[in-house]
């Protein structure tokens, strides 16, 4: 099979691509002008920070960035369309012939380019054929796009799936999309096999869906060859209800769009010191950060931390084990965060070295250190002030004495353990370091077993 996608990505900027409307969330239709709603006479003007994004994510994706590009006119007519054209870039995009490594293999990248989006259609009961009218919220018209292209050179539904996801990742990580918004990559799949006719996939909003989507037409495309019929160039949609595709009209060919030079925007002409520029404004490539810090820890945990915010908060943490500390904050301080729906800049860099170092300098278990940790990250606690609520809060007993008192309470642990079942110690180690956590694992267990064997 053959699989080209068509990704368009909505860029992270405080106003639309061709008007001073916010992009902020608002009630339906509140922000809105004449532009974007396509009035007669309303002009458009190009968003500076729209443009110095575009360039970003041509950088990022290795593209040839056009000095020199210019606006069309696409038109069609769709409910959500209300001047009947879409501004974008046809010939001459501002970025062509790029590429995005996936597990060593390069996904060739045939352009890049700016485009409105549309209004967005709501269907009052379901669906487009279920709902006798539609909604229309003009808040979507207008907001800056790229649309980034392959080449047809995606063999698998689960490579395209990949690809976006490192996309995704990658425009993350640089701060070109927002990717705490809904919905800030819509998805085209074409897909063809056997050379025959392509067939489109419209408007596919998550990972998931775009594999789902090509698995299930791979199969209607071959059920027709095996059945002698002919697979027809289509546009569908894709049903998570039915897992098929569905029959939305036959392919349009580009000349049925009637793309014209837009009148109204002059070229667009990027001199060499604003491209220069935006460069150096960019944090460092993922690709890099990975490989620098991968020196210092393994790469699954580099990985981790460049992706989900980390890595900066890694350099200023000052642990010596630098492995051991990015398995902390890879795993159990980043689960805390999400929890707590906190950033990493929320909890000072210090406090996790006390904790990571307490661990390794044996002053607490790594047992004790996961509860800890809960509390240092929810209210914001240092390791001192939670040992010292512990300490006052802790019941007055000898080791000896608790874990008698263990013994006692926890009749049947004992009994099961008598009978040789090992997970009746470790309950019983478990309760023992509920009430106390000064001592290791290893030597409360010990004092358990030897205390409980002496009871036979």
């Amino acid at each position: 099979m053959k699989i080209g996608l068509e990704t368009h990505v909505t860029l992270d900027t405080k106003t639309k691509l061709f008007c001073s409307c916010p992009t902020s969330k608002a009630q339906p239709n509140g922000n809105t002008c004449p532009t974007c709603l396509g009035l007669p006479g309303a002009k458009p003007t190009v968003n500076k920070k729209a443009i110095e994004q575009a360039v970003k994510a041509a950088v990022a994706l290795n593209f040839s960035i056009r000095k020199e590009s210019r606006f069309a006119r696409k038109t069609y007519y769709y409910p959500d369309l209300s001047k009947n054209f879409q501004i974008t870039q046809y010939d001459e995009p501002i970025a062509e012939k790029g590429f995005l490594e996936i597990n060593s293999k390069k996904i060739m990248l045939t352009r890049l380019h700016l485009e409105e989006d549309p209004a967005q259609i709501l269907y009052p009961y379901g669906n487009i054929s279920s709902s006798s009218y539609v909604w229309l919220d003009y808040n979507r018209s207008g907001m800056p796009l790229i649309e980034i292209v392959t080449d047809p050179c995606i063999e698998s539904p689960a490579e395209a799936k990949e690809y976006l996801e490192e996309l995704f990742r990658l425009l993350s990580y640089l701060g070109i999309i927002d990717a705490s918004a809904e919905r800030v990559m819509k998805t085209d799949a074409n897909i063809s096999i056997e050379n025959g006719e392509r067939v489109e996939i419209k408007n596919i909003t998550s990972f998931a869906a775009v594999e789902k989507a090509l698995q299930a037409e791979y199969f209607r495309q071959r059920k027709l060859l095996q059945e002698g019929k002919k697979v027809e160039l289509q546009t569908r949609q894709y049903s998570e209800e039915t897992d098929t595709t569905i029959l939305m009209r036959s392919k349009e060919e580009e000349e049925d769009y009637g793309y014209i030079v837009e009148p109204d925007l002059p070229p667009l002409k990027l001199a060499d010191g604003f491209i220069s520029e935006t460069k150096n404004s960019m944090r460092e490539l993922p690709k890099n950060a990975i490989e620098r810090i991968a020196r210092e820890v393994p790469a699954k945990y580099a990985h981790v931390l460049v992706y989900h915010g980390l890595a900066d908060y890694y350099v200023k943490c000052r642990t010596s084990d630098r492995a051991y500390l990015a398995r902390w904050l890879c795993e159990d301080f980043m689960k805390c965060l999400n929890y707590c729906g906190k950033k990493p800049e929320d909890i000072e860099p210090r406090i996790i070295d006390e904790l990571v170092s307490s661990i390794k300098a044996g002053k607490i278990t790594e047992r004790a250190a996961k509860e800890y940790i809960k509390e240092i990250v929810a209210e914001g606690k240092t390791l001192g002030e939670v040992l010292k609520e512990k300490e006052n809060k802790a019941e007055p007993f000898e080791p000896e004495e608790l874990a008698e008192k263990i013994i006692r309470e926890n009749a049947k642990a004992v009994e099961d353990f008598k009978e040789k079942k090992e997970e009746a110690l470790e309950f019983l180690v478990g309760e023992y370091l509920k009430k106390d956590e000064t001592l290791h694992p290893n030597e409360v267990r010990k004092m358990l077993k030897s205390k409980t064997c002496k009871k036979n």
